[in-house]
């Protein structure tokens, strides 16, 4: 979908400065009906406007969603007088709703523009980061600055048209703070579209940026967003959450571990979004991940190391495998069958997983005919197919 911006200044109410409608690019000389769900999204994201010097100041003025315009302190600024003078599609309207618009050359004679005055700075609070999809939160994250006093939130990109205050007072954006607090981004961000692009594994610069005064939001709803905390557990489990800094965490870690099971980098618990790196989860020690999953289990002994199998043991095992088994078993297998012995050893369960047909069945079998005759009572449970291999 194509669309066409009109600037209409309303004759009646020069004070007004001038209005930015929105509507549909038809390719002809009039003017197709005011479209008014546009948001600034919707334009930037189109190939005509990508570009367009009037839709940046827009964009760079905080402008996100229509009613757009510029009141006559931001027209009184060259940057933005020389857009709209430049501008195709310019409009002066007489009279109230209804009238009929006439189209114009400039704003001459129309705005009045005085000397440039001299606004104060305004007070910058901080950065703020805005998630757009938490399937890959860490993806096309918005950068937006935040000004005391100020509902708008401006793009990294600097411009010097004045915003205006809660209070009805004009200030300027701050160039030297803004650099300072964009400075922490790094090459990451791409100015003109104010977006930061961060990799997965890149946890660690989010927490510093917070550390140092940033928020991070995720979407809440159709159009707001909440802030997340950084939070960890005792086992070094790290994420972000939209519960409070002080709200009970339990359970939280066990559904993150399992959402990181399925593949997902979130997990919802008890109406809370959080959000995690899979690939710091990877990192993380096994014995971690499966305490955390897997309660009531001894994780310190699951996690020990083999035990070494003694001259006698490993003795026995040769021995047996040489009179018992009628066949001659590979380096890989009786490596498989002597590591089947620790585990029994050490009395945990295990999982032989070599691939499809590299002999399993041959190397359980070994380590059936080496175990003492009291312990010779076995389940075997298989394919229908493979009973009649393993009779």
């Amino acid at each position: 979908m194509k669309f066409r911006l009109v600037c209409i200044i309303k004759k009646d109410s020069l004070d007004k400065g001038v209005d930015v409608e929105v509507c549909l690019e038809t390719g002809s000389k009039t003017l197709s009906p005011f479209q008014r769900k546009v948001t600034i999204d919707d334009l930037l994201k189109s190939e005509e406007f990508a570009s367009d010097t009037l839709c940046q100041l827009l964009f760079q003025t905080g402008q996100s969603r229509q009613p757009f315009g510029f009141s006559p302190e931001q027209v009184n600024c060259k940057i933005l007088r020389q857009a709209i003078n430049s501008h195709p599609w310019l409009y002066v309207k007489s009279g109230g709703k209804g009238s009929s618009l006439r189209r114009v050359a400039s704003l001459s004679g129309y705005l009045p523009f005085g000397n440039k005055l001299n606004f104060q700075e305004g007070s910058l609070v901080g950065g703020e980061l805005y998630v757009s999809n938490i399937k890959v939160w860490w993806k096309n994250l918005k950068v937006r600055l935040r000004y005391e006093g100020a509902t708008s939130l401006f793009p990294a990109q600097y411009v010097d048209i004045p915003f205006e205050t809660d209070d009805n007072r004009w200030m300027l954006r701050c160039e030297k703070k803004e650099c300072e607090l964009l400075s922490l981004l790094g090459s990451s961000l791409d100015y003109e579209r104010s977006i930061l692009h961060i990799k997965e594994d890149n946890f660690d610069m989010l927490k510093s940026l917070m550390r140092r005064g940033w928020k991070l939001l995720v979407p809440k709803g159709t159009d707001s967003h909440v802030s997340v905390y950084l939070k960890s557990n005792k086992s070094g489990i790290e994420w972000f959450s939209t519960g409070s800094a002080g709200s009970d965490d339990d359970g939280v870690t066990e559904k993150i571990l399992e959402a990181y099971l399925f593949n997902r980098n979130y997990a919802e618990c008890d109406g809370n979004i959080n959000l995690f790196s899979r690939q710091k989860i990877t990192s993380l020690p096994p014995e971690v991940v499966t305490g955390t999953l897997v309660k009531d289990l001894d994780v310190e002994k699951l996690y020990l190391p083999l035990p070494v199998l003694t001259n006698d043991e490993l003795n026995k095992i040769h021995t047996v495998v040489f009179q018992k088994i009628n066949a001659k078993l590979k380096s890989y297998q009786m490596e498989g069958v002597i590591w089947l012995a620790k585990m029994r050893k050490k009395r945990i369960g295990c999982l032989l997983a070599d691939d499809m047909g590299l002999g399993k069945t041959l190397q359980v079998l070994a380590h059936l005919a080496i175990l003492e005759d009291g312990e010779k009572k076995h389940l075997v449970i298989c394919p229908a197919s493979l009973t009649a291999n393993w009779e």
